[in-house]
């Protein structure tokens, strides 16, 4: 029973990290195309991403769920488990907070500016930001795959 779940939970968490990873990849670059077009297309564009990106959100809480789930039911629960899975929580949980707030409050502020009619000085700007802002994200993501999966 417990071996049958556990297998269940990893399939979701390792496929809810693929949609996470996957649908923020190209998220500066789509952003920066967005604002390069008229201001009317570039509003309907910038809707899509901020779409795009609560389904990574989702994605990203159910990862952080579904990791914390597989370290309760592993026998022993997290005393268990070693450093790395430890340090990988942290930096999941760190890449969470950066998915939920730093990223989704941008997008937010971009999808504002494009509504008024003002130079697009700014939202270039904070384009630059989200662009850093998902580079970070994925150098996060890459630490916790190195962490997860490379026996020391």
């Amino acid at each position: 029973m417990v071996a049958g779940v556990y297998q269940g939970l990893l399939i979701l968490h390792v496929l809810c990290a693929m949609v996470w990873f996957g649908g923020t990849l190209g998220l500066g670059r789509e952003a920066r195309q967005a604002i390069q077009l008229e201001r009317s297309y570039a509003r309907l564009r910038i809707a899509e991403i901020v779409r795009s990106h609560r389904r990574a959100a989702i994605a990203a809480l159910l990862v952080l769920v579904s990791g914390v789930a597989i370290a309760l039911i592993t026998p022993g629960g997290f005393g268990a488990l070693g450093v790395r899975y430890h340090i990988a929580l942290s930096l999941t949980l760190a890449w969470v907070l950066l998915c939920l707030g730093a990223v989704r409050s941008l997008l937010g502020r971009l999808a504002r500016e494009l509504d008024g009619e003002r130079p697009l000085v700014e939202a270039a700007r904070m384009v630059r930001r989200l662009a850093g802002l998902m580079g970070m994200q994925h150098a996060l993501f890459g630490a916790c795959l190195v962490l997860m999966l490379w026996r020391l």
